[in-house]
């Protein structure tokens, strides 16, 4: 993320260098990375009750599970239990949570409810999801109305 400066025609047909301020959709801590630390932040603003238009992805105006939804669902295309967001929740993600279990970690550790801890709760949500592959299930496009993956 950051500016990108273009050489292109103005409205008034100079010539000239423009600055865009480009981001990644679902990039909502603005590290300039798409990974679960996105996720991580949007969990807290959601239970912050933000307004901040980065984490409102549902564009409704305000912060909310919808947006964590689209965010794990739309943007990662996963579903929650997949650790690594490589699209399956497997016995890798299964490994990765077995080590974190019982103590504090967001969902690179295995807290899939937000609440920072790894707990009987979040094995819950990874065993229910075991198995589930969707790095296969379908095209990805985008949605330029509203400027989801879908």
């Amino acid at each position: 993320t950051g500016p990108l400066y273009v050489q292109a025609l103005g409205f008034d047909g100079n010539q000239g260098t423009y600055r865009l301020n480009a981001s990644i959709l679902g990039d909502t801590n603005r590290d300039g990375l798409l990974n679960a630390a996105d996720i991580d932040a949007t969990y807290e603003a959601s239970q912050q009750t933000s307004s901040d238009p980065v984490f409102d992805l549902s564009e409704d105006g305000m912060v909310s599970s919808e947006d964590l939804e689209i965010l794990i669902q739309d943007i990662f295309a996963t579903v929650r239990g997949d650790i690594d967001l490589n699209g399956t929740v497997d016995f890798t993600d299964f490994l990765i949570f077995s080590a974190a279990f019982g103590k504090n970690g967001g969902w690179s550790a295995g807290d899939f409810g937000g609440d920072g801890n790894v707990e009987f709760a979040d094995f819950l949500i990874l065993s229910a999801n075991f198995g589930t592959d969707l790095r296969h299930a379908g095209t990805r496009e985008i949605d330029n109305s509203r400027d989801h993956i879908r």
